[in-house]
Order: C-alpha cells, then sequence, then structure tokens
C-alpha cells in the first residue's frame, strides 16, 4: 500500500474534520427543524379545526400544548379563564350558484365573519358603486331597490371627504330593502367575528356576477358562546417576579363549510412554537421565566386583554410577545420596543451577524403585546417582516414554513435574552 505524504494526510484530515463539522450541523439543524415541526404539524392539523370552538377545535389544541409541556420539562401550568359574555359566529355551510353553476368558495368569494344565515334565490338588478351612492343618497333614501340582492362595484377612484363609509352603504341598502349585499374586492380574505350584522356580506372578486344574473346563495350561521381560555406555564420552582414572559396565541379561524380549514401554521403555530423553544432555553439558565399562550386573538386581542385587566398572572417584568414567525422576505420587524439605546444596538448587533435586517414600529394593536406595554410593561412584539405565507387563508399550512429562519430568530432572541441577563 502507498504511504500519504504528511501533506496529503493532513489534507485528508482537514477534509475528515469538515466533513463531520457540516453532518454534525445537518444534524443539529434536523434536531431544531424536529422540535419545531413537531409543535407546528399537530397544532395546523385538519383535526383541530382551526383551533377554534367549532368540533373543539381549540380545547383539543390546549389539550396537546399541556403534555407536550409536562413531557419537555416539570413545570406548573395554569388555565385562566374568562366567560364575559363573549359570542362566537360560527359559519357553517355556505353555497353560491350564479346562474346553476356553482362557485368555488375561497377562490371566488368570501362570506364575512359576521355574516348571519340565508337561503335565498334572486335574480340581482342593483349594482351600486361608492360614487353611484353618494351622488344619489337623497333620492335613493325615497325609492326601493329593483331587486333582493345589491353589489358595491369596486372603484379606482381614491376616497375623498364626501366617501361613504362602508357600514353607511350597508344601512342604506338595508333601509332599500337589500336581503344580501356582495362587495367586489380583488383580496380575499376571512376573519371571525364576535357578532353578526344585519344582512349577509359577500366578498366577491371583480366581476364575478353581472346584472340580471340568477343567483342562489346559501348560508348557515350561528351565534355561540366563547369562553376564553388562556395558558399559563412557569417553572415548578417560580418565586419572584419573572424577569421574562414569553407571549404568542394559539387560536385561529376555525373553519367555513365545515371543510374549508383555516389551519393557521405561520399565523401562529409558529409563533407558539418558538415561544416554547425559547421558554425551555431560557428555563435551562433561570427558573424566573413564564409562558403565556393566549387565546381569542383572533377575535380582537380578548384574551390578552382579559389577562392584562384581571391581573390573574405572575407580574410582568420584560414580555416578547411572538406572532407569525415563519415565513418573511425582510427579515424581522419589531413593535413597541421600548428598552434602552444599547440594548437596541445589541439586538440590531445580533441580527446583523445573522444577516437578520431588523425594522422598529412603535406600539400597536395588532397583537397580544399591546395591552401590557400600554400600561408600562417593558418588551416588544416581533414578527417575521413581509412573509410570503397566506394570511388568513386555508393555504397556510406547516409545508410552506420557513424553519431555517424559526431557527435563526431563535438564536438571536436568545443570544438577545443572555445578553440582557434571562
Amino acid at each position: 500500500m502507498k504511504a500519504f505524504s504528511r501533506k496529503t494526510y493532513i489534507k485528508h484530515i482537514f477534509i475528515l474534520l469538515f466533513t463531520s463539522f457540516i453532518i454534525h450541523k445537518s444534524y443539529a439543524l434536523q434536531d431544531y427543524n424536529k422540535s419545531y415541526k413537531e409543535i407546528i404539524e399537530p397544532l395546523s392539523s385538519d383535526s383541530l379545526f382551526g383551533r377554534s370552538i367549532f368540533n373543539n377545535g381549540k380545547n383539543k389544541a390546549l389539550d396537546f400544548l399541556k403534555v407536550y409541556l409536562r413531557d419537555n420539562s416539570p413545570k406548573e401550568i395554569k388555565f385562566k379563564e374568562f366567560s364575559f359574555d363573549t359570542t362566537f359566529n360560527q359559519i357553517g355551510n355556505v353555497s353560491l350558484s350564479i346562474n346553476n353553476v356553482l362557485i368555488r368558495l375561497e377562490n371566488n368569494y368570501l362570506p364575512s365573519g359576521n355574516t348571519p344565515s340565508i337561503n335565498k334565490n334572486t335574480i340581482v338588478h342593483a349594482f351600486l358603486d361608492e360614487f353611484f351612492i353618494r351622488e344619489n343618497h337623497p333620492k335613493l333614501k325615497q325609492q326601493e331597490l329593483n331587486g333582493d340582492f345589491a353589489i358595491i362595484k369596486k372603484t379606482s377612484k381614491p376616497k375623498d371627504d364626501h366617501s361613504i363609509s362602508l357600514s353607511e352603504k350597508i344601512s342604506l341598502l338595508s333601509y332599500l330593502g337589500a336581503k344580501a349585499i356582495f362587495i367586489e374586492t380583488d383580496v380575499l380574505m376571512f376573519s371571525p367575528s364576535v357578532s353578526q350584522e344585519i344582512l349577509p356580506l359577500i366578498w366577491i372578486l371583480p366581476n364575478l356576477i353581472s346584472d340580471k344574473d340568477s343567483i342562489s346563495l346559501k348560508i348557515t350561521s350561528s351565534i355561540e358562546k366563547y369562553t376564553v381560555t388562556n395558558l399559563l406555564a412557569t417553572p415548578s420552582q417560580i418565586t419572584t417576579k419573572p424577569a421574562l414572559t414569553l407571549m404568542a396565541h394559539y387560536d385561529h379561524l376555525g373553519t367555513i363549510n365545515n371543510s374549508l380549514i383555516y389551519n393557521g401554521a405561520n399565523d401562529n403555530a409558529s409563533g407558539v412554537a418558538l415561544a416554547i423553544n425559547l421558554f425551555l432555553l431560557s428555563m435551562s439558565r433561570t427558573n424566573q421565566t413564564q409562558l403565556i399562550l393566549t387565546d381569542a386573538e383572533e377575535l380582537g386581542l380578548l384574551g390578552s386583554k382579559a389577562l392584562q385587566h384581571s391581573g390573574k398572572f405572575h407580574p410582568i417584568s420584560y414580555l416578547i410577545n411572538l406572532d407569525m414567525m415563519g415565513s418573511q422576505t425582510k427579515g424581522l420587524a419589531t413593535v413597541g420596543f421600548n428598552d434602552h439605546d444599547s440594548a437596541k444596538v445589541r439586538l440590531i448587533s445580533i441580527a446583523d451577524s445573522l444577516s437578520i435586517n431588523l425594522k422598529f414600529r412603535t406600539n400597536s394593536p395588532n397583537s397580544d403585546h399591546y395591552f401590557f406595554l400600554e400600561n408600562g410593561v417593558k418588551g416588544f412584539y416581533i414578527y417575521s417582516n413581509e412573509g410570503k405565507q397566506p394570511y388568513h387563508k386555508s393555504t397556510d399550512d406547516y409545508l410552506s414554513l420557513d424553519y431555517d429562519f424559526l431557527i435563526k430568530s431563535e438564536q438571536v432572541l436568545n443570544q438577545y435574552f443572555v445578553y440582557l441577563g434571562f
């Protein structure tokens, strides 16, 4: 056998070590991905029905989270319920036919989250755009619509001081006898509601319905009681005011038609998974960490608002709220960052070291941090900036998440917590 030269030997040793490093790093990333996927996949599966009250999806999500937390580290887990006359408009079966052709839900139209039930066949006659309504407002109040359904046409003209709000249009068209209103839009997006409108509202793509089309519209919906349930977890030995509180909302939009399921992988199973992983990492350094998973964020920040007003949690020293962390095109953005300049410089430096851009915005009621920060709690809301993941769509699933970015976000925040002494 031919002997290797010293140079060749060193070269092979380097290749072996480098290959081992790459393999080790690859396995490490796989382990990281696994820790995220084993949380996100169950939370965003069809079996949880969009983590709403439909088919007990919300409680199934809570059961999963409780078991996962207990299996990964001993800690105290509590549920804080609030029953303050909260309701949820559960939309069941939905169908729309135009000239006897069944139209595909979500791709072409969506009911508004506050739509009441209807079962009506009619011919459309009334086509009204904003400027027609405005210019004929006095005359319209003196007549009735020539048909049961009205369509508010999309207009490219900008709004001005004389524009009529959507609620004013709805009230006017209801007064004139409309039984349902179709509203043209370029973007179809579903959001749940705690109430019902006075008549059905259906968002449709432009030019889907023409004058004198024959329309069949059927919607069933019902107002259901909604009990807000937040999950609070702490190390079993927590003794003083927690240095760090990690927050994320676990609820999502539920279903339409009993089959169109909004699984909410990015919004917000991704934030829940990141909050849990950061919670477990922080627990390895201190037992003064708190995890809060909130409910009813999609219904108007109800869970966090009730929690903040009630004071039913360990007092909060520093709050990080995580929402929609799994898809980005422009790095990370923070809302309400209210720490001193040196901490901001350090956070930017850590993000730069991982080639992540950072954007800073003032406090805003766009997630569950809002009421806490408004009441003087230090911290911020962080999210992945301008993600490609579909927002409030049934296609927000775990397969299209950016798991590598979730890992990078974890590294940024974990290094920042170490810097702050958490």
